[in-house]
């Protein structure tokens, strides 16, 4: 006689859909993935609604990232769709341009709109310095409010000139703590209410541990202030919750005491924790190893 649980088992995988990926992809193969860190809020004169987010790429240990590009056969496009971007008239259209200084007295600096590889301020915040560079990209439109676009074009650092690059720390939409490094902070404007979206593709380059390069293209996504990835869901083992390697009833009443109201359980991205999830969680019950 089968038992019960694997009965359970193989009734929901032969229902099970296929997983969705929410807007923000997972990308090579679970090895590089984007994530949103949402930015609190402060007022800003003038302007009623609006949300402010940081794209960040994942990357494992030991990994760096060195450039955002686009070629001819994967466009660099970072645009708002449904509304536009904030660009506060003491900054630009790169962190180089978002000098800490002018904080004080111009407080809505912190939310301008600007791209970057890691550093969010012109002195280098969290690094030690800021060495972006750029080239073949036209910031005209981005500057007014609306996106950027490049097929010969990049924004990059030399991996020589320092810690710029590696991950540094941040939240990501979940609240946890996790690494990563920020390719762009974007407020957005609404027009109308709370439905403008970030629509993105890009070419990220970069190296792994062995100082060798590694190159991944993006294809387009849209994503919000609250999208979230599988790769924020898969971090680590898909249902250890509690990150200890370990996938036991601690973790299964975690969810269960969470039943379909907490979306950052959801292990098949649908949007909702029901028994396809349970079914997921039971598949890797025991000990395991997080996902690399």
């Amino acid at each position: 006689m089968m038992n019960p649980t694997t009965a359970l088992l193989t009734t929901l995988a032969l229902s099970m859909p296929a997983m969705a990926t929410q807007g923000i992809p997972l990308l090579g193969d679970g090895i590089v993935g984007i994530a949103v860190a949402p930015v609190p809020e402060a007022v800003i004169d003038g302007l009623s609604d609006y949300r402010t987010i940081r794209l960040v790429v994942t990357l494992p240990a030991g990994y760096r990232l060195d450039a955002v590009a686009g070629n001819i056969d994967q466009n660099l496009l970072i645009e708002p769709v449904n509304g536009s971007f904030y660009q506060n008239e003491f900054g630009g259209a790169t962190s180089l341009d978002c000098n800490e200084g002018f904080f004080n007295f111009a407080p809505a600096l912190q939310w301008d709109s600007f791209i970057t590889i890691g550093a969010l301020t012109n002195n280098g915040t969290p690094y030690a310095a800021n060495n972006l560079q750029n080239v073949g990209v036209n910031f005209t439109n981005f500057e007014a409010g609306d996106g950027v676009s490049a097929d010969n074009g990049t924004w990059f650092i030399l991996a020589e000139e320092g810690d710029q690059g590696t991950p540094s720390a941040f939240t990501d939409v979940c609240g946890r703590a996790r690494e990563g490094v920020t390719i762009a902070q974007l407020t957005l404007l609404d027009d109308p209410g709370l439905t403008a979206t970030v629509r993105c593709s890009f070419l990220l380059q970069g190296q792994d541990e062995l100082g060798e390069s590694w190159q991944v293209e993006i294809d387009t996504f849209e994503t919000t202030t609250s999208d979230r990835s599988p790769a924020d869901v898969f971090e680590g083992c898909a249902g250890d919750y509690d990150a200890d390697d370990t996938i036991n009833v601690d973790d299964l009443l975690y969810m269960l005491s969470n039943w379909t109201t907490e979306p950052c359980l959801d292990l098949n991205a649908d949007e909702v924790i029901d028994v396809l999830d349970v079914a997921i969680l039971i598949s890797g019950w025991g000990a395991c190893t997080p996902a690399e």
